[in-house]
């Protein structure tokens, strides 16, 4: 061999290179084929991890973030089919609530409540079912009887504060200046529900253009889903950053690049190479995955 592979340690030094080392690791002349191979073979390990790194990306890129309350529990359990059940032939298990927030007497006036039928019209087309709300009582009222409700609607306000206060309450405030429209949604996860809001936020504004009454989708479904959609998000990002400021720290400690890169493979490949898997076999990506690969 290279008068280089010619140094031996001191537990070797003087022994043939047929005779085995001490420990049971081979002879010498197997352990220096051993380093041979694994110094030749060094550059392509290198160049295969790093086609597994950029191929496991490109499939990465593709996972989606979302988190559903229907994918919570196993597929048999009681709680889950009754939830499916209920999406499935009911209205849906998501509760969907719109606050239309104006100034005192604002919806005695049947501008604005014509305005409120068009926005109860877009979010019925939305959800799939009618929202309850001002709207949907005045055209029940019109339908049972009384015509006027629909041009007098404050009259038809004052009809049910007469004879069902604690039903009005549920509508509108005492003041009639907060009014609000709510129903229920199919979960179809959490980036839908901010979607939908999104869209029922612009469509109010677009409506009550030129008037005092602000357009909000409020209740626990849009906040908690939102939150849970940016915690995924968060997850996977941060455990990124981590493992790119380990990378840089060992490439700064040894003050070699090519180290840098080679601790990359081992640090990185498993990251994003279970991003690529879980891309390949699921839908979504939610906060339980993101959560394992900060871990």
């Amino acid at each position: 061999p290279p008068p280089r592979y010619q140094r031996a340690s001191p537990a070797t030094a003087g022994a043939p290179l047929g005779a085995a080392a001490p420990g049971g690791r081979g002879t010498r002349t197997e352990r220096l084929g051993w380093a041979l191979t694994g110094r030749r073979a060094a550059p392509a390990v290198l160049a295969g991890g790093l086609v597994v790194v950029a191929a496991s990306a490109t499939v990465a890129t593709t996972a989606t973030y979302d988190y559903a309350l229907a994918d919570m529990l196993p597929a048999g359990d009681p709680t889950t089919a009754g939830n499916r059940a209920i999406d499935r032939d009911l209205a849906g298990i998501i509760p969907i609530e719109v606050s239309l927030r104006g100034s005192p007497g604002t919806f005695d006036d049947p501008d604005v409540v014509a305005r409120a039928r068009r926005l109860d019209a877009f979010l019925a087309d939305q959800l799939g079912t009618r929202p309850v709300g001002i709207p949907a009582l005045v055209d029940d009222l019109a339908a049972a009887g009384f015509p006027e409700a629909t041009a007098d609607p404050a009259a038809a306000l004052d009809l049910v504060a007469a004879t069902r206060p604690d039903a009005l309450d549920r509508l509108v405030s005492a003041d009639r200046g907060h009014a609000r429209l709510g129903g229920f949604a199919p979960d179809h996860g959490g980036r839908w529900v901010v979607a939908l809001r999104d869209r029922v936020e612009a469509e109010g504004a677009r409506l009550f253009a030129g008037t005092a009454v602000d357009v909000r989708v409020t209740g626990e479904a849009p906040v908690a889903y939102d939150g849970m959609n940016k915690l995924t998000g968060e997850l996977v990002v941060s455990a990124i950053v981590a493992l790119a400021f380990i990378v840089l720290a060992i490439g700064v400690a040894f003050r070699s690049l090519g180290l840098a890169l080679v601790a990359t493979l081992p640090n990185v490949v498993p990251v994003v190479g279970g991003m690529g898997l879980y891309a390949l076999t699921s839908d979504t990506l939610d906060p339980l995955p993101g959560l394992g690969f900060c871990i």
